[in-house]
């Protein structure tokens, strides 16, 4: 991952929320397992290093971990290069993102939290 300014303002929005959170990468691949799935130590230590670049669902999974907000989570994204959370450029840019990443198998659904909004 060539380092540039935009790499630079993602490694510092990366490494800034994970000090806050005072996780080590083990304790962060920890809670970024889902189920039988996980991220190891040397990936994690790869990415804050701006040795690897991390994949929009990776950093969704690190987003979660540091219980980022959604406009961490968005400015994160996007520092990295990938498409964000807040729709700036109208509904195809939406249809392309629902394209890009499908429905949640069924592990993924159980991992997530039951979520119940309640009635006004």
């Amino acid at each position: 991952m060539a380092k540039n300014s935009t790499t630079m303002n993602f490694l510092a929005l990366i490494n800034h929320a994970r000090a806050l959170s005072g996780l080590s990468y083990g304790a962060l691949a920890e809670r970024m397992t889902i189920g039988s799935r996980g991220v190891s130590k040397g990936h994690l230590s790869r990415i804050f290093k701006g040795q690897d670049k991390p994949s929009r669902n990776t950093l969704m999974r690190i987003a979660i971990a540091l219980s980022l907000s959604v406009q961490q989570t968005h400015e994160l994204l996007v520092s990295a290069g990938h498409v964000g959370l807040v729709d700036d450029h109208g509904s195809q840019s939406r249809q392309e993102g629902r394209a890009a990443y499908p429905p949640l198998n069924q592990d993924q659904t159980t991992a997530l939290p039951d979520v119940r909004i309640p009635a006004s």
